[in-house]
C-alpha cells in the first residue's frame, strides 16, 4: 500500500492528469494483489452506472446554453440597476449577479466563464481597478457550487450516499451568507479606495431590466420549487433546466440559432469525457483505499486526536483549506470526504452540514496558489499575470474564510431549510 500512496503523490505533485494519478496506483495495487484486471474494468464501469450522475452533464450543458443565449447580460443589467448605486457600485452588482446565475449554473467555473466575463467587461469599461475587478469576480463565483443546483454537491452525494435534495436545500442559506460577507467586503474596500460610482438609474430602468431578466430569474424558483415539491428529482431537474435554457436562448431571446447547437454540443464532449474519467478513477482509487482499510486508520487517528466534534471539525476544515491549495476538489468530494464522514457523524456532525462545509472550503481552494485552477482562468480573462491574480483575490479570501467559519460553527445556517422541509434523517 505504501508504493500505491507514493505513486499517487508523485504523479499528482508531478502534474499528471488527476484521473491518471489515481488509475496508475490502482493498477499497481491490482498487480501486487494478484487480482484479475476484470475487477478494474468492472469498478470503472459500475462507478458511472449511476442515475444521479446524469445530472452533471445536463447542468453543464444548461450553463453553456445560458451563456450563449444572452441570459448573463440580462441578469447583469438587472443587478446593475438594483444595487449599482450602493457604495462599491459594480462590486455589489458582481456579487448579486453571481448569486442569481448560481441558481442555474452549478459550478464556480461556469459562473466565472459565464457572467464573470460580462462583469469584467463592464467594470473595466467603468474604470474600476483591475485588481479589484479580478478579486471580486473570482470571489463571487464561489457561490456557484453552493447554491443549488450544484455539481460538487451531486458528487459529494454520490460518494457519501447522502440525499442530493437535502444537500441542495442546505446550500441555499450559506450561499446568501457568502454573498452578504462579500458585499460587506466590497463596502469596506470602497471606503478606502477611490472606486467609480454608479448613479441611480430610477425605478423605470429597474422595472424594465427586471422584466427583461424575469425568465432567468424564474429558473431557480422553477427548479428548487419543483424538487422540493416532489414534482421531479434532482436529475430530472437537470433535464428541465436544459429545456428551459434552450427555450430562453432560442425562442425568448433569440440570441442562439439552432444551427449553433451542434457546435456547442461537440465542444462539450471532451469536457464531459474528462469529468467521467475523473469520477470513475476517483471511485476506483477510493475502492482500493477501502480494501486496505485506510478509512479505519483515519478513524483511529481522529479518535486518538480528539473526541470533541468542534476540534475535529476545525482540523478537517483547516486540512481542506490546505489540501485545496494543491489538489483538485474532485478528489476531496469523491475520495477524502467520504472517508472522514463516518468519524464526524459518530461525534454528532450532520452529513449535510459537512457536505456544505466541504464544498465551500474546496471552492476557496480554487483560488489559492500554487495550483488554484481558477486563478489561471482569471489570469487569462482579466489579462493579468498569475501573481497579480493571486494578489487580487487575497483581500476577499478573508471574507470567504470568515463566512466559512460562520457556516462551520453555526450548523443551523445549513440545516434550517432541510429541517423545515423534513429532509433531515
Amino acid at each position: 500500500m505504501t508504493l500505491v500512496l507514493i505513486t499517487f503523490a508523485v504523479l499528482l505533485l508531478g502534474g499528471a492528469p488527476i484521473a491518471v494519478a489515481m488509475c496508475v496506483p490502482a493498477v499497481i495495487y491490482l498487480v501486487q494483489s494478484d487480482l484479475p484486471f476484470t475487477v478494474m474494468t468492472q469498478r470503472l464501469t459500475q462507478s458511472l452506472n449511476s442515475f444521479p450522475l446524469l445530472a452533471i452533464p445536463l447542468f453543464i450543458l444548461a450553463g453553456r446554453l445560458l451563456n450563449a443565449g444572452g441570459v448573463t447580460d440580462r441578469i447583469f443589467r438587472f443587478a446593475h440597476n438594483l444595487v449599482g448605486s450602493v457604495p462599491g457600485g459594480l462590486g455589489h452588482v458582481n456579487v448579486v449577479g453571481s448569486l442569481i446565475f448560481a441558481g442555474m449554473s452549478g459550478t464556480a467555473i461556469a459562473d466565472l466563464g459565464g457572467i464573470g466575463q460580462v462583469e469584467v467587461r463592464a467594470m473595466k469599461k467603468a474604470g474600476y481597478p483591475m485588481r479589484f475587478t479580478a478579486g471580486i469576480t473570482a470571489a463571487s463565483s464561489i457561490v456557484g457550487p453552493v447554491i443549488p443546483p450544484s455539481v460538487p454537491l451531486i458528487l459529494f452525494a454520490i460518494s457519501s450516499d447522502t440525499s442530493v435534495l437535502a444537500l441542495f436545500a442546505g446550500g441555499i442559506v450559506p450561499g446568501f451568507v457568502i454573498g452578504a460577507f462579500l458585499m460587506v467586503a466590497v463596502y469596506i474596500y470602497s471606503r478606502y479606495a477611490d472606486l467609480p460610482t454608479v448613479p441611480w438609474q430610477g425605478e423605470r430602468a429597474l422595472a424594465i431590466s427586471f422584466f427583461a431578466a424575469l425568465p432567468p430569474l424564474f429558473a431557480p424558483v422553477l427548479l428548487i420549487g419543483g424538487m422540493m415539491g416532489g414534482v421531479f428529482s434532482p436529475t430530472e431537474a437537470a433535464a428541465v433546466t436544459v429545456f428551459y435554457a434552450l427555450f430562453l436562448a432560442v425562442v425568448v431571446y433569440r440570441d442562439l440559432r439552432p444551427s449553433q447547437l451542434p457546435v456547442l454540443l461537440l465542444e462539450m464532449i471532451p469536457m464531459i469525457a474528462n469529468l467521467g474519467f475523473i469520477i470513475a478513477a476517483s471511485l476506483l482509487f477510493a475502492w482500493v483505499l477501502v480494501i486496505e482499510q485506510v478509512p479505519q486508520l483515519i478513524v483511529q487517528f481522529l479518535a486518538h486526536f480528539s473526541s470533541d466534534k468542534w476540534v475535529l471539525l476545525t482540523v478537517v476544515v483547516l486540512a481542506f483549506l490546505v489540501i485545496g491549495c494543491f489538489v483538485e476538489a474532485t478528489i476531496v468530494f469523491l475520495v477524502v470526504a467520504p472517508m472522514l464522514l463516518p468519524t464526524l457523524k459518530a461525534v454528532g456532525i450532520n452529513e449535510i452540514h459537512f457536505g456544505i462545509i466541504t464544498v465551500v472550503a474546496m471552492g476557496i481552494g480554487l483560488f489559492t496558489p500554487p495550483v488554484g485552477l481558477a486563478l489561471y482562468m482569471l489570469r487569462d480573462m482579466c489579462e493579468i499575470s498569475f501573481e497579480e491574480a493571486v494578489k487580487a483575490v487575497a483581500p476577499f479570501l478573508i471574507a470567504l474564510v470568515a463566512a466559512l467559519a460562520l457556516i462551520t460553527y453555526v450548523p443551523e445556517i445549513v440545516l434550517v431549510v432541510p429541517r423545515a422541509l423534513g429532509l433531515l434523517r
